[in-house]
This record gives C-alpha cells, structure tokens and sequence, in this order.
C-alpha cells in the first residue's frame, strides 16, 4: 500500500501487507495482518482504503510443517 512520500528523498513510500483476507465491500480492503516472523509484530486486524493499494499479490497457503516429515517439491 502506499505510504506517502518520503520527506529525504522526495519519493513515493510502500508498505507491504501480509495476510488474509476478511473482506471487501468495494472500498475499504479489512485483513488479518500475519505476524512477523521474528515475534516483533503480533497479528492485527486491519482496514486499508482501497484507493491506497498498488498491488495486490494472492499468495498460496503453506502446507503446515510437522517436524521430522520432509516436505515435498511440488
């Protein structure tokens, strides 16, 4: 999503959103933010106008992992 113009360099800023999504009624996008993966952001539930998105990249859920079974390449 666009996050404004960076005030040192004069150019335009973009935030990336991971999640899933929860809705859309043709304005607002609402979505369960992931977590980062370094514990240093829990999940949160968001709502991001949809005029401020630029792209939109549906991602594949990962299979889950179980330790000591090896995932296969497909």
């Amino acid at each position: 999503m666009r996050d404004g113009v960076d005030p040192r360099t004069g150019r335009m800023t973009f935030r990336d959103v991971i999640g899933h999504v929860l809705g859309w009624d043709g304005r607002v996008l609402a979505i369960r933010r992931d977590p980062s993966r370094d514990g240093s952001r829990p999940a949160e539930a968001m709502r991001i106008d949809g005029e401020t998105i630029a792209v939109l990249k549906p991602v594949p859920e990962r299979r889950p992992f179980i330790p000591g079974r090896h995932r296969s390449r497909d």
